[in-house]
């Protein structure tokens, strides 16, 4: 049985003799993207704010299946041990992707700004070092933010806030980004040949699936065989399903 990250374009599916279009916006099928692959939950609001804590969540959700916490030092005095993201902050400082406020601190429920989400991003992607050479923060990030696409319908107010909806694009901008992977043997990087979706997607052994859903469990597109409970069909193909409203 396959498993998947199935993306839906478009559905069609019959229930009590009505069809059914159904057509996400651009930011839905992007936040679909992401809930499926665990990174964001699905019923993100578009216009809701977004916090540091948050911000690295998500970020290190892009690196790794899970994080194994025990409870250790979470590196900041304001990131308790307890506390539902400790182990992503945690595991975020140790990757690189954050440093705190140079105190000790990391403000984890401070709303993000757009500077900040950039450097995080970069450093996610291992071009850290190279923003640094190129005029360190904010310049040198944004500048190669801007060399790897990752503004592409991100948006920030005056102030440097985001939005969710600038968030989900960002990640989404990230998983086509090619990070740099250390060379076997070597003490250097280079461009990977995969996308970090890609990379992603092999880590969690899922596939890629886009198509017509002529099935979810019982609801059958008319005169298609239905699937189990836990079963999607797409283009009549069945596959594990793990639920969820998209």
């Amino acid at each position: 049985m396959k498993k998947l990250i199935c993306i839906i374009l478009s559905a069609l599916l019959l229930f009590g003799g009505t069809c059914v279009y159904a057509e996400s916006s651009a930011f839905e099928k992007a936040l679909f993207k992401l809930s499926a692959l665990d990174i964001l939950p699905a019923g993100t609001a578009p216009d809701a704010a977004v916090t540091r804590a948050e911000a690295a969540t998500a970020m290190v959700k892009l690196m790794m299946n899970d994080v194994a916490w025990s409870g250790e030092d979470t590196g900041f005095t304001d990131v308790k041990s307890f506390d539902e993201f400790a182990g992503y902050v945690h595991y975020a400082k140790a990757m690189g992707i954050v440093a705190g406020n140079g105190n000790g601190t990391f403000r984890p429920f401070d709303a993000v700004t757009i500077n900040e989400l950039i450097k995080m991003s970069v450093c996610l992607l291992g071009y850290g070092v190279t923003a640094e050479a190129e005029g360190g923060y904010p310049a040198g990030y944004l500048s190669l933010a801007l060399r790897l696409n990752l503004f592409k319908n991100v948006g920030s107010a005056e102030d440097g806030s985001i939005t969710a909806a600038d968030f989900v694009f960002l990640l989404n901008n990230l998983l086509q980004a090619y990070p740099l992977e250390a060379t076997y043997g070597a003490d250097e990087y280079k461009k990977s040949e995969q996308t970090l979706n890609e990379i992603l997607l092999e880590r969690k052994k899922t596939k890629t699936v886009k198509g017509l859903v002529t099935a979810v469990g019982k609801a059958v597109l008319k005169g298609r065989q239905e699937a189990r409970e836990d079963e999607i069909a797409i283009d009549g193909v069945r596959y594990q399903y793990d639920g969820g409203d998209n």
